[in-house]
């Protein structure tokens, strides 16, 4: 192997190695949902919340949720530290979030409405520009509401402000947070970095 490209591989490797892994956070969650799969999987709790254990104030970032189970009333989304978790993400202050059918954002500016479906197995990509204060929401690598992160252009989301974090209440069904490169379904945007 060539030295450039063996230089190229263990920087590969390293970068991988730094990545953490933002899984559900078994402190940051109401007690009705369970964690499970190394707290990547996030089942029950009726419209009540889980946050990950890392949030970010600034960059740009993307991140995934599977709906693993069912979709009906199962919204995934963001929100920050102070979000209640005895409700889901969207209806309470400083979150936004996406149900099959509907979406929903509290406390900053929904610049787009526009529901699109969910089913089991979907993964839900959310590219977040959080020195722009703007978010985008894909179904599959399809982003929807005509949104386009990587030219920073008909966002979802406008005027988000503090440390957000990933965020989910998965109802009766389960959903799994993904953040590292090897977990992505799909790549960032350009110009986003995993979460």
């Amino acid at each position: 192997m060539p030295a450039a490209n063996f230089q190229a591989l263990i920087a590969s490797v390293a970068a991988a190695a730094s990545e953490q892994s933002a899984q559900w956070n078994s402190a940051d969650k109401n007690a009705s949902i369970t964690l499970s799969n190394s707290d990547r999987d996030a089942t029950g709790g009726s419209l009540v919340s889980v946050r990950s254990i890392l949030g970010r104030s600034s960059g740009k970032y993307y991140f995934e949720i599977t709906m693993l189970t069912g979709s009906a009333s199962h919204v995934v989304g963001f929100a920050n530290g102070s979000f209640a978790l005895s409700t889901y993400p969207g209806n309470g202050a400083s979150s936004a979030g996406h149900t099959s059918g509907g979406n929903f954002v509290n406390t900053w500016t929904k610049a787009q409405a526009g529901p699109f479906t969910l089913a089991a197995t979907d993964a839900v990509g959310f590219a977040i520009d959080l020195t722009a204060g703007k978010a985008w929401v894909a179904k599959n690598n399809t982003w929807q509401l005509t949104g386009d992160p990587a030219a920073g252009t008909n966002e979802w989301v406008s005027g988000i402000t503090g440390t957000v974090y990933p965020a989910a209440a998965p109802s009766s069904n389960s959903s799994r947070i993904h953040t590292k490169t090897a977990e992505l379904t799909y790549s960032p945007p350009s110009g986003f970095s995993q979460w």
